[in-house]
């Protein structure tokens, strides 16, 4: 809203406006946190996607001058080998230990039910951002032309990086901030994009797995099940002309559900008569006698959706 003065002190208040950014910045509906190690972390939806909003922070912290090598446990570093560093910016890893030596595909160190992301996942972000890396850093990560405005809620901090050549060691904190890939090239380097502090652009590369950067984890999603206990039953006869149409149906991920509702004369049916409804039931009313169709298609908050089989009933006769 914007108020506007005269030089005599009068005013007019000008309409109220609003302006939506999509499904950016908000938590994944259901899952507004997740508890992972000895840290909470607070989600974010991005169009489709759904991230863990920090950088991961997860496992014993080891010194910078030496390789995470013990598969046995989860080792990162923290800049400057100072703990406080991985409760602001998160750890650094190296490709190996950000991916567990592949023990786990591409889940790697994150969450049961979170991978690593790949490239062609990081690529949907970047184009869900309109490559505007400002929109991907926390507010005021960053100068000049590149200070974070965190329109999109990643909320990404700019931890530096393990630099290991010739020699381990720590550089480029609050300038630069690279994120693992689960994705290796045929030349055996390892992808990841980058954020730097002086523009909006967003960097993808390959590099060399005994880097260390940081690790950010995204949801791996599941599709509804297939709709299932069609009521009235499949293939049913005698159907009064007035009726309730119920189903049932769930989520692997236990998301939250939505259903469109295609019901007509036709196989399959083509009319949709319901569309992003909550419910698990409908009342259709039938004009004639004869056999109707219907389906449902189930579809979750990430945007991934099942269609149903066809059902059919047949109903008594309209005098």
């Amino acid at each position: 809203q914007v108020v506007a003065s005269d030089l005599h002190g009068d005013t007019t208040n000008g309409p109220i406006w609003n302006f939506s950014i999509g499904s950016w910045g908000i938590s994944c509906p259901g899952l507004p946190t997740v508890r992972y190690g000895n840290k909470t972390y607070k989600t974010v939806k991005i169009g489709n996607q759904c991230w863990l909003k920090g950088n991961l922070d997860i496992g014993t912290m080891i010194d910078g001058s030496i390789d995470q090598t013990d598969d046995g446990t989860i080792e990162k570093y923290c800049y400057d080998n100072n703990t406080i560093n991985c409760l602001i910016y998160g750890g650094l890893y190296q490709w190996d230990e950000v991916m567990q030596y592949n023990k786990d595909g591409a889940r790697g160190i994150c969450p049961t039910g979170w991978h690593i992301p790949t490239t062609s996942e990081l690529d949907e972000l970047i184009i869900t951002v309109n490559y505007d890396g400002n929109a991907l850093k926390a507010i005021n990560q960053g100068i000049d032309e590149g200070v974070g405005t965190n329109i999109s809620g990643f909320s990404a901090m700019l931890a530096g990086e393990m630099y290991p050549f010739p020699s381990h060691h720590f550089t480029y904190i609050e300038s630069l901030a690279a994120f693992w890939s689960s994705t290796k090239d045929n030349t055996g380097r390892f992808h990841h994009f980058d954020l730097n502090r002086r523009n909006q652009e967003i960097y993808v590369g390959v590099e060399s797995k005994q880097y260390g950067f940081s690790a950010r984890c995204l949801k791996g999603n599941n599709p509804p099940v297939i709709p299932y206990d069609p009521q009235p039953s499949n293939n049913s006869s005698g159907v009064f002309t007035t009726l309730l149409l119920r189903w049932a149906c769930s989520d692997p991920d236990f998301d939250t559900l939505t259903y469109d509702v295609y019901f007509d004369v036709n196989n399959p049916p083509l009319a949709r008569i319901s569309s992003n409804q909550a419910d698990t039931n409908i009342v259709v009313e039938i004009v004639s006698g004869g056999t109707y169709y219907w389906r449902i298609i189930a579809k979750d908050v990430l945007g991934d959706s099942t269609i149903g089989d066809v059902w059919r009933f047949t109903t008594i006769n309209v005098i």
